[in-house]
């Protein structure tokens, strides 16, 4: 299948940065780090997971800054990442397997993915974070039987969401209902986000609000 994929290699890396300076396009060509190619097609990868389709991947803040070599070298999330890897993490799509272990997923439902790596996808007894639901504080994402990886799009082991097929854990689907389209399904990620931010701290009514981002 084709893919979008990253290798973190310095020379490549090096490339991109020199001659970005003149053109951005220059990260997007044969020197640099991200390439469009062919790549093995996708198994189960145990019998909890299932092999989705994607239909719609959104290009998230962290995608670019990959792509065009924006991240510091002191960002902390860089040693959660490991290459080379299939990109994309903000994902719908449709099932089109699953595992003998599978419950809740069936051929052909269409879901949204939520990509965190934490226990039990890693096939690891679930972490004090992971009991409560505070799966991005999990302290298992150099653990189990995959490489070290946040999220898809940044774990070699597993796929992303810039391919045509991807495995995913069970536990890390959610059907869309009829109602929902692809399109805004796909935005459930960003908008996750933007949800928890203000639940932490709600304006009272009649309040200013700033909103603050590009989003996704």
């Amino acid at each position: 299948m084709k893919a979008i994929t990253f290798n973190i290699s310095m020379p490549r890396i090096a490339a991109a940065k020199l001659l970005g300076v003149a053109s951005r396009r220059a990260c997007l060509s044969s020197w640099g780090p991200v390439r469009y190619q062919q790549v093995p097609d996708p198994k189960l990868l145990g019998p909890e997971w299932v092999l989705v389709e994607p239909r719609l991947a959104g290009i998230c803040g962290s995608d670019i800054m990959q792509v065009f070599i924006k991240a510091g070298i002191d960002n902390p999330l860089s040693a959660v990442v490991s290459a080379p890897h299939i990109m994309g993490h903000e994902v719908v799509g449709t099932v089109i397997e699953t595992g003998g272990a599978v419950r809740r997923m069936r051929k052909g439902d269409r879901v949204a993915v939520s990509p965190l790596l934490s226990c039990a996808p890693r096939g690891l007894p679930s972490c004090e974070f992971c009991r409560r639901g505070d799966y991005p504080l999990c302290h298992r994402f150099f653990d189990g039987s995959f490489a070290k990886g946040m999220h898809l799009g940044t774990c070699s082991d597993v796929g992303g969401g810039f391919a045509e097929a991807m495995s995913v854990h069970e536990s890390m689907l959610f059907p869309i209902p009829e109602s929902v389209s692809f399109d805004a399904a796909v935005l459930a990620d960003p908008f996750a986000v933007s949800l928890h931010a203000v639940l932490r701290a709600p304006p009272e009514p009649g309040q200013t609000a700033v909103v603050y981002g590009c989003g996704s």
